[in-house]
């Protein structure tokens, strides 16, 4: 079971961006002719999967990290709930490490509050350091599938063993005794757009595409032979 406590912690401003990246898959299906069709046309019909990635960032204050240390392995300091891309996420921070295997390191994960399937997304999880320099205590994850109806391990991933607990006690990361967990979230939807087949408007010579597909997204290639 995942316990919380809330000990000496401040939560962050969210930020949210998203990215499209259109036309990553291009799926082309052939249509052979038919006697019950459009007078023996041959069709190709083309459709596109658009893939958008929504990306959006969380500060986690640890303000007094002592506080913290001590809680007992297993037992966590989670965030408030933030959300991108549609779903909402928390932060779980394990000072004592997340279970008997991990109990000199600290452990952290991020999940899933939503209730919600079939959710890809993947986190990055930084220390940054006071002057703003580059972070050598970093983790990403790879893309992971989130799902809130199955069990609770589902909602959950993250590094398990984030941070040996004596580095990052004689590191610069710890100042005045706090730090700050940075999360990155980036949450990948597919949409597949599809062009309407020609031959439901009967034989015709031009294909005109319907408002609602944009010809950014979408490539129709047509060819007619009688």
């Amino acid at each position: 079971m995942f316990r919380g406590l809330d000990l000496g912690v401040e939560l962050g401003r969210d930020v949210e961006t998203t990215v499209n990246y259109p036309m990553t898959t291009d799926i082309r299906t052939q249509m052979g002719s038919s006697d019950q069709a459009i007078n023996h046309q041959n069709l190709e019909i083309a459709s596109t999967i658009r893939t958008e990635n929504i990306t959006g960032s969380h500060l986690f204050k640890i303000l007094v990290y002592s506080l913290t240390k001590g809680i007992g392995t297993g037992k966590h300091i989670e965030s408030n709930v933030f959300t991108v891309g549609g779903y909402n996420w928390k932060i779980y921070y394990y000072p004592d490490g997340s279970s008997n295997d991990n109990k000199d390191f600290i452990s952290i994960y991020f999940g899933l509050e939503s209730e919600a399937t079939n959710v890809k997304a993947r986190t990055t999880f930084i220390i940054p350091q006071q002057n703003g320099a580059p972070s050598n205590m970093i983790f990403e994850s790879p893309l992971h599938t989130f799902n809130s109806n199955t069990d609770q391990y589902a909602r959950f991933c993250g590094a398990r063993q984030f941070a040996k607990r004596t580095e990052f006690e004689a590191s610069d990361l710890l100042n005045d005794d706090a730090f700050t967990i940075m999360c990155i979230v980036t949450v990948v939807k597919k949409t597949k757009l599809d062009v309407p087949n020609p031959a439901l408007w009967g034989h015709c010579s031009t294909v005109e595409l319907d408002p609602k597909f944009d010809s950014k997204y979408v490539i129709a290639y047509i060819r007619l032979f009688c």
